[in-house]
């Protein structure tokens, strides 16, 4: 079974878009794959644009998966398609209703690839 190991606090930064992890955040996947985040990690949790906040606001009961998201997405940690599949997953066991996750999972796929084009990859630093 999926789960996070903990649920560490997150500090807003100045520019009020953006938070700060606090201590490391730790998922074990299914598929026997565990991620840790590091504290200092910095995230915008989902990222919606406001004009659907009133249907997927950038907080929820899916942050800490979003967390996880975009942090897989800055490091490109594994193929875009099992990043989308962990959060996914991680949105699952945080008890995010079906539908909502669905939403979230389908616009990932759609229109990810703008986010995961941005972020540097690993490799090419």
């Amino acid at each position: 079974m999926s789960q996070f190991k903990d649920n560490p606090p997150l500090t807003p930064l100045m520019d009020g878009h953006n938070w700060r992890l606090e201590a490391p955040l730790v998922y074990a996947a299914n598929s026997g794959i565990h991620v840790l985040v590091p504290d200092g990690f910095v995230t915008d949790f989902a990222s919606v644009p406001q004009i659907f906040w009133n249907i997927i606001p950038p907080i929820g009961v899916y942050d800490r998966a979003a967390v996880l998201h975009d942090y897989l997405y800055r490091y490109h940690l594994f193929n875009r398609a099992r990043c989308d599949a962990l959060l996914l997953e991680a949105m699952a066991e945080l008890g995010t209703p079906l539908w909502k996750r669905w939403l979230i999972y389908i616009n990932v796929r759609l229109f990810g690839w703008i986010a995961w084009n941005k972020e540097p990859k690993p490799w090419k630093r």
